[in-house]
Parts: C-alpha cells; structure tokens; sequence
C-alpha cells in the first residue's frame, strides 16, 4: 500500500503531461531531438518537444517528453543525460536509477561522457531534493559515480581481471 499513492499520483501527472501534448501543435519527432548542441536518438520513443512541459523531460511508453526551458537550466552534458535518461526508461521501464545507469553506460561508450562530465553532471543535480522516483541529488550522484566506474569505455576505473 506503501507506493499506491506515489502510482496514483504519477499515472495524474502523466495524464496530465500527456494531454499538455496533445493540445500542442508541434509534431513529434520520431526519435531525434538536438539536446545542447548535439544529435540525440531514442530509436524506441517518438520526442515532443514544447515549453509547456513541466519539467525538464518525462518519458511514457513509447515517447519522451522534453521542457527545453527547464532543460537549459541545467549544463549541456546535464541535459544530454537527462535525454537518455528519457530513453532509458524506454528498455528498463520506470526504475529512475536504473534508467539513470543505462544512460551513464550509453554515454560512456559512446565516448562523450568522461569523469568530468559526471562531475558537472553531479554539481548540477546535487541539491535536488528527490521524491517519489529519484534519489535525493547526494545519493543519486553516488549511483551515477558507481554506474560510470562500473561501465566499460574510457575513462573506466574497472580493474581489469586475467581473463580480460
């Protein structure tokens, strides 16, 4: 019963996001969006982009929602994440740090995301609160910290074992 309310709460908003979208002439485009200046794509969502999005993105089955006015707030390769964040939920369903991780692992071997990159990315999210679906900022940099070390690709901390 714990998380009825949180479920209940979420499953408003996203109605609520989603006829925001709906009344939105803009279209969607089928996966790709320029998120600080680079290329993105989420090959499994089709991407709205409007300023009456309240937030800096949430994703429902099948699409990804963006604010670009909240985005900016945050740095470029902030916002970058905060796309495949969007994305991640697309193959690992509602699990924030989850979807949080398969961003990190995506950008890393991608190459564009290094340790300075999770260290702005950290400053950026630290003092965010959480709530119902992420971590509070200390604990979810944390994560992301862990889910870089932990991923192949450059800049990667991982010792590397005999049968590597």
């Amino acid at each position: 019963m714990r998380y009825a309310v949180p479920r209940f709460a979420l499953g408003i908003f996203a109605s609520a996001v989603l006829a925001l979208v709906a009344l939105d002439p803009s279209p969607a485009l089928a996966g790709k969006a320029r998120i600080a200046g680079a290329r993105m794509s989420c090959h499994a969502a089709d991407v709205y982009i409007g300023n009456d999005v309240p937030g800096p993105g949430f994703a429902l089955p099948g699409k990804i929602l963006l604010g670009p006015k909240h985005l900016k707030q945050y740095p470029g390769i902030t916002q970058r994440l905060i796309f495949l964040h969007e994305c991640g939920h697309q193959y690992v369903g509602a699990d924030e740090t989850a979807a949080d991780c398969w961003a990190v692992r995506i950008a890393k071997r991608q190459g564009w995301l290094t340790q300075a990159g999770i260290r702005s990315t950290c400053r950026a999210l630290w003092h965010t609160a959480g709530g119902a679906s992420h971590l509070p900022g200390p604990e979810r940099c944390a994560a992301l910290v862990q889910c870089f070390n932990d991923a192949p690709g450059r800049g990667s901390k991982r010792k590397k074992t005999a049968a590597q």
